[in-house]
């Protein structure tokens, strides 16, 4: 009998020994050490919230009641009695005057803002002439595109009372639509190269149906000039473009963990897909806006002093209305491109199954940082972040394998 039992056990040792080998194997790939969400500089904490008083400040002053008192108090009814010209030119004087004092009016807190991160970096200050030169001159194209989109506008309706805002979504869409498609000509880049890692990345790209010409290293000086990682291009022409300091200065998984959260918005031509949505939400935009400043005007027409949206004082009261739209649609749009950012995340670690990768990302991202905030205010995260915060995504990575495992 004991020749028995100890035959017996011989026999059934070799598989609990596999049996638990798989279970420590199993383990180790889904609990290992988490990574912790860093702790922010005690400065991160008081510049992010800095930050968001200036901005919401500023988006207060420039969006709101820059164009409420140029109605309350007739200076675009002023503006245009001095001129005397066709309602086009006057437009475009009041358009200028408009736009230009939306960025002046910006620039006092934002040189508050811009010291404190400069002392965050120990950076110093530019003098504060040649700062409001580099401002103004950076702000020049915004500044030109907004004239010239308001000016269209403003063209439409005059030709088209009642459908304007129709035509003017169509232009925007269009236009939206060429920039997608031509993008990725504009930006200089090059293929993969032979490197073992650029080859093995290359290899699994194909095995999900991604080709290696859609893949290609942006060449940025420095790393931080440009993003980690990001699809450009629409439909055809769609690429995704890896920074070539990836390569260069981090592990190869990584790169690999990129372009694994990158292949979503490829897969699922997520371009495509914000240029639609972008295109519906132009057009409820124009749509209220059309209806609203149609129903003040009814209501206040010798408090405003202009009967129609077709005059050229009209323009504040547009701007005002659109500018009330546009913060009052920012919550829902920010959460639904977190929500698109998260499911790309998903993907990735679906496709590379290295959760810790991802977490170890992210917590470098807010290590190397002086300034930023792994945890931002609610107020943040609603109305100025397009991704999940730092912490959330760490969380979700650190989480994944155990909340697969339970599935």
């Amino acid at each position: 009998m004991r020749l028995i039992s100890v035959v017996r056990g011989v026999s059934l040792r070799p598989r609990a020994i596999i049996v638990a080998a798989l279970i420590v194997i199993s383990a180790l790939s889904v609990s290992a050490d988490p990574i912790a969400i860093p702790t922010p500089t005690e400065q991160a904490v008081q510049y992010h919230n800095f930050s968001n008083l200036v901005w919401g400040i500023n988006q207060i002053l420039a969006l709101l009641l820059l164009p409420l008192s140029m109605l309350v108090l007739g200076t675009r009814t002023r503006i245009a009695a001095k001129l005397r010209s066709g309602k086009y030119f006057t437009f475009v004087i009041l358009a200028i005057i408009l736009f230009t004092l939306n960025r002046l009016v910006q620039l006092p807190l934002d040189r508050l803002r811009t010291s404190s991160l400069n002392q965050i970096r120990n950076e110093i200050d530019l003098p504060i002439l040649q700062w409001i030169s580099s401002q103004f001159m950076q702000a020049l194209p915004a500044i030109v595109v907004s004239v010239s989109a308001a000016l269209l506008a403003y063209w439409l309706i005059n030709r088209s009372p009642v459908k304007w805002w129709i035509w003017a979504s169509g232009v925007f869409s269009g236009l939206l639509l060429v920039f997608l498609v031509v993008e990725p000509f504009t930006i200089s880049h090059k293929p993969l190269g032979q490197s073992p890692a650029e080859v093995r990345l290359s290899e699994f790209a194909a095995k999900i149906g991604i080709p290696t010409t859609a893949i290609v290293s942006e060449d940025c000086e420095p790393f931080s000039s440009c993003e980690i990682a990001h699809v450009s291009g629409l439909g055809p022409t769609r690429l995704i473009l890896l920074n070539k300091g990836l390569f260069d200065a981090y592990p190869e998984s990584w790169a690999r963990q990129s372009f694994a959260h990158e292949s979503k918005h490829y897969l699922n031509d997520d371009n495509l897909v914000g240029w639609i949505v972008l295109t519906v939400i132009s057009l409820v935009f124009l749509f209220l806006v059309d209806r609203l400043s149609r129903v003040t005007i009814r209501r206040f027409p010798e408090r405003l002093g202009f009967t129609s949206i077709a005059q050229p004082a009209a323009l504040p009261l547009l701007v005002l209305v659109l500018n009330v739209i546009y913060l009052t649609a920012l919550p829902p749009i920010n959460i639904f491109r977190q929500h698109v950012e998260f499911a790309a995340d998903r993907h990735g670690l679906e496709l590379t199954s290295q959760n810790h990768v991802l977490a170890e990302m992210v917590s470098s991202w807010t290590t190397e940082s002086k300034y930023r905030v792994p945890g931002p205010s609610r107020f943040f995260m609603i109305f100025r972040s397009s991704h999940p915060s730092d912490a959330e995504r760490i969380t979700y990575a650190n989480e994944f394998g155990l909340k697969d495992k339970k599935e």
